[in-house]
């Protein structure tokens, strides 16, 4: 049997099913959930959404909804006078009802007085965090704080390495409505935000660079190039970046396709990617661009050669890093250092591997107690 007062059915006819398994709201699709064990959709959670965030349900459907389904936020939501405005005849009621007592008071004072003593006092309650919230926050966002909360969102999701899908978490919608519940209505999608969000992001940091670059052309007068082929699930892909400075900028991903990627091809890329920046920078490659950076393969030094026939003034470097790392693989396949090495890693592994020996290393190394 149902719970009193509650009509589990009423909800459900503002819901849809896009899937099997999935129900949506029926005012704003981005509302997805996953069906219950039964493959029924969750009433109690739709109806929270229907009543507490869904910003196109119209106003008579949420105070029917919020009338027949007594759940915990909608209930909370009540005593604490966010609902008002759902019921605009409770003020008109509620005089009526005073008049009415008025009128009784005055016919029956020893009754009236009598019931006054012994109303029992409103109990006072612990506030909670939602007593808190500001009235900011439950407002409209203007446009201007709506594009700075969407930049952040990207700069988080990219900075952290995060999935776009982390939009439609029901876990990252609920922080969400916590900080600020009038940005969860209007937070971008999963879809929106690399359609949208991301190329916004890439033009912020492209201007962040040329700033840096402008401002501080004394210390950091030009431009290096980078590019760095890549293995992804799609095939292979070259990522170009652009560096000033502290700064790295992601320029663009390249898909050779059925390209054979020789030095020829690596070279018209660099030369495109330098024409390119200058135009941006409304200025000529000589002012704009100082050197190339690639990995340490053949292929990428015949590069370096044909760019700098078309740029004489670009330093074309390896990747000095992988370098060193090479070096340091060539030295240590000679005889003697790789027997040095070896012994090093067994007296290694040896300290390592034994507690005692490793506390009177770091005894000895002065490191210990």
């Amino acid at each position: 049997m149902s719970k009193a007062g509650r009509k589990p059915g009423l909800v459900l006819e503002h819901v849809i099913k896009p899937d099997p398994h999935l129900s949506s709201c029926m005012y704003c699709p981005d509302f997805t959930i996953s069906c219950n064990s039964t493959g029924n959709p969750q009433s109690a959670r739709h109806a929270d959404h229907a009543v507490l965030s869904c910003a196109n349900c119209p106003d008579d459907v949420r105070r029917r909804i919020a009338d027949a389904h007594n759940t915990k936020a909608i209930n909370t939501a009540k005593e604490l006078g966010k609902l008002d405005h759902l019921y605009p005849d409770k003020d008109q009621s509620e005089s009526t009802f005073a008049s009415t007592a008025a009128a009784s008071s005055s016919a029956s004072t020893t009754t009236a007085t009598t019931t006054v003593a012994h109303r029992p006092k409103k109990q006072k309650t612990q506030a909670s965090i939602t007593n808190h919230v500001s009235a900011s926050s439950t407002s409209k966002i203007g446009p201007a704080l709506l594009k700075e909360l969407n930049m952040l969102l990207i700069t988080l999701i990219v900075g952290c390495g995060l999935s776009f899908n982390v939009v439609a978490s029901v876990f990252f919608v609920n922080f969400i409505k916590m900080l600020n519940p009038a940005y969860a209505k209007v937070m971008p999608t999963r879809t929106c935000l690399p359609r949208t969000w991301l190329p916004n992001l890439y033009l912020e940091v492209k201007k962040k660079v040329y700033s840096f670059r402008r401002n501080n052309s004394a210390a950091f007068p030009y431009l290096t190039v980078g590019l760095d082929a890549v293995k992804t699930q799609s095939g292979d892909k070259i990522n170009v970046t652009e560096s000033c400075g502290p700064f790295v900028q992601f320029n663009r991903c390249i898909d050779p396709g059925t390209n054979s990627q020789n030095h020829h091809y690596y070279a018209e890329k660099i030369v495109t990617v330098i024409n390119e920046g200058a135009a941006d920078a409304g200025s000529t490659p000589f002012d704009v661009y100082a050197a190339v950076v690639m990995d340490n393969t053949s292929t990428n030094y015949a590069a370096f050669k044909l760019v700098e026939q078309v740029f004489p003034w670009l330093i074309c470097l390896g990747c000095r890093t992988h370098f060193f790392d090479l070096v340091c693989e060539d030295v240590f396949n000679i005889d003697e250092f790789k027997a040095i090495l070896k012994a090093v890693l067994a007296a290694t592994k040896f300290i390592k591997g034994h507690k005692r020996v490793l506390k009177l290393f770091e005894q000895i190394k002065g490191k210990g107690p």
